[in-house]
């Protein structure tokens, strides 16, 4: 949504048509939040060049937030950035895989499913080697600095959120910059991962996100069949429902995903969210222990997921499980769900 010609324009309004309600740019906007993060298909330059633009505004960011609705249109930068610069690495990553392991993938100009792949989908198994890159390194740490400087920026605002009226705005507010705080920490971090075992550090995150998730299940459950544009809570579930070997905290996201049948996020569903997590938790139950906890070498990673929604719902699942070693890519799996 930034424009070149626009630069005296602030940051936050539809700059590329003054007569666009602003609630309709941020729709827009919010919609295509979501898109980056998953199946966003423009060219690494374009990615590029988002990311130094946003970096350039966010040299920008105030040291104090005046409200809440500040500090989340700030958030919203950082997200942005964040995922456009995911977007490159995992782009950049993907070509330093060998050769022989590369896959071409042919798009149907006709075909309407949502078909997420390695490409942009932050739960896929992209870094099949250790990436060396250097410069990437060092975006990474400077992005999750930056996570931090908002947060301690926002601290203020979010406590006082969080010590408002349950059914408050403030409070939900409050409650989706825990979350989102929390996911945003994965999204960038984990970039690197080569082996699903590696998901583990971030037991302390999944946690946070459930924490918060749990406080405004009520709203959640009660927005069954309501369609939200902005970025909120299905995103962090489906993650912890397909990352966390905590069975408490997995268990947790694929209910509520599940009690909340119809309650749709942008591109995101909570009907097959649940669906895609309930299977990635199942195929490993046989190797978990009583907490949940699944070996490295007996987990399964996601490759592709190819959601319908018409009048009626088709999903297909499809991914790795290891065998028994670190090594390899392990056992095909796939499962086609339609309800």
């Amino acid at each position: 949504m930034l424009d070149k010609k626009s630069k005296s324009l602030s940051p936050f309004s539809c700059q590329q048509d003054s007569t666009i309600d602003d609630d309709l740019c941020r729709a827009f906007s919010d919609l295509d939040l979501q898109a980056l993060c998953v199946i966003d298909r423009r060219s690494s330059k374009l990615h590029e060049r988002r990311t130094r633009d946003l970096n350039h505004l966010l040299r920008s960011m105030p040291s104090s937030f005046s409200s809440i609705k500040e500090s989340h249109d700030w958030w919203q930068i950082i997200m942005r950035r964040n995922f456009h610069w995911i977007a490159t690495a995992r782009k950049t990553i993907l070509e330093e895989r060998p050769k022989d392991e590369e896959e071409v993938v042919v798009y149907a100009a006709d075909d309407e499913g949502l078909d997420l792949k390695d490409e942009n989908c932050s739960w896929t198994s992209v870094a099949v080697i250790p990436s060396t890159n250097m410069t990437l390194r060092r975006d990474c740490t400077t992005y999750l600095n930056d996570i931090l400087r908002w947060e301690s920026i926002a601290e203020p605002l979010v406590k006082k959120g969080l010590h408002a009226a349950e059914d408050s705005r403030e409070f939900l507010a409050a409650c989706l910059a825990k979350i989102q705080t929390a996911m945003m920490m994965i999204q960038v971090s984990s970039v690197f991962i080569v082996n699903a075992i590696e998901w583990d550090a971030y037991s302390q995150e999944f946690g946070t996100i459930m924490e918060y998730v749990t406080k405004l299940r009520p709203r959640i459950i009660q927005g069954e069949g309501k369609y939200h544009f902005d970025f909120g809570v299905i995103l962090p579930m489906f993650m912890v429902g397909t990352h966390c070997r905590n069975r408490e905290l997995r268990g947790q996201a694929i209910d509520i995903l599940r009690e909340a049948k119809g309650y749709r996020e942008g591109i995101w569903d909570s009907d097959a969210c649940s669906r895609v997590t309930a299977f990635t938790r199942d195929v490993e139950e046989e190797w978990a222990d009583e907490n949940g906890w699944v070996p490295g070498e007996r987990r399964f990673t996601i490759t592709g997921t190819k959601v319908t929604v018409d009048k009626g719902k088709s999903l297909h699942i499809s991914g790795y499980q290891k065998n028994g070693t670190l090594e390899g890519k392990g056992d095909f799996k796939e499962i086609y769900i339609t309800w």
